[in-house]
């Protein structure tokens, strides 16, 4: 998929579940996901090209429930936008280049249920920190 296919789909309000990991998607076809799909609740986008800049428009889709970032490039500058997702339970940002100072901005997230950082920049430390702070989150390391 790219995202001139994508674009060919058209509207679909009603869809829910979207998988788009291991495709050709850039940062360029989330404004057409927020716009085609908001009723998304899960949304992958594993190793594919997404950047921070693709957060803003992630965080449009008022409904999204589980988001997985796994490789690829989003860092620290993309969590604040993904904290915003007043939905959001699950979120898995594995082999993402996101630091300490990520999953501290992930830490306002009242309602996270689930948060994966495996093989990520995050210190012992802070996760230390953020399970102490956060203790009925799931934090996968």
């Amino acid at each position: 998929m790219t995202d001139e296919g994508l674009q060919s789909l058209g509207p679909m309000p009603e869809l829910r579940d979207l998988s788009l990991s291991r495709t050709l998607i850039t940062d360029a076809a989330m404004p057409m996901i927020a716009q085609q799909f908001p009723g998304l609740e899960y949304l992958r986008l594993d190793r594919t090209a997404i950047t921070d800049k693709s957060l803003n428009e992630i965080a449009k889709l008022s409904s999204l429930q589980e988001l997985s970032l796994f490789r690829t490039r989003v860092s620290d500058a993309g969590c604040p936008q993904i904290a915003k997702l007043s939905t959001l339970k699950k979120i898995s940002l594995d082999q993402t280049i996101i630091t300490d100072a990520g999953i501290k901005a992930l830490q306002t997230m009242k309602q996270l249920e689930s948060l994966s950082v495996w093989k990520t920049q995050v210190t012992d430390e802070a996760a230390e920190a953020f399970a102490k702070e956060r203790p009925e989150v799931k934090l996968n390391r």
